[in-house]
């Protein structure tokens, strides 16, 4: 309706549609949504191929309301023992860090775990995130840069 009737205006009107505020608008509204290895990988901060005990707390801050209470950890941890433990035929080259209660949680047996990937598909966090990234601004934050020679 608003681009009808910016359309029919033959000068400049008050009532015109401002196409940049629009096409702003779509870059800071538009989501995309992460595969299963794109999480992984965004886990994965020091880029080992195993999610260590750091980046599994870093996974539950995401799941589970903060302060992170021991229950959410055991839950967590249940749940990825119940992954492994039913694919551990498939996946014979499982060992436990030597100083975790936790399993080792590779690549593989995260893409394997429906349960827990049900879980992260759930949380607002994972399920969608913005396609580009930008920052807002306040006006007491926007600067003018004067060009000189």
């Amino acid at each position: 309706e608003e681009f009808l009737k910016t359309a029919s205006h033959k000068l400049r009107h008050n009532e015109d549609m401002q196409f940049a505020f629009t096409y702003f608008n779509y870059l800071m509204e538009a989501k995309v949504k992460l595969s299963s290895r794109q999480i992984f990988d965004n886990l994965d901060t020091d880029h080992s191929g195993v999610l260590s005990n750091r980046e599994l707390r870093l996974l539950a801050s995401r799941l589970y309301p903060l302060p992170l209470s021991n229950s959410s950890l055991t839950q967590m941890d249940n749940v990825i023992s119940d992954c492994i433990r039913s694919n551990a035929r498939k996946l014979l080259h499982l060992a436990k860090e030597s100083n975790s209660i936790s399993p080792r949680v590779t690549k593989r047996i995260f893409l394997s775990c429906k349960s827990l990937l049900l879980k992260i598909g759930k949380s607002s966090i994972y399920s969608r995130r913005n396609k580009y990234q930008f920052e807002a601004m306040s006006a007491y934050q926007e600067q003018y840069v004067y060009i000189t020679n």
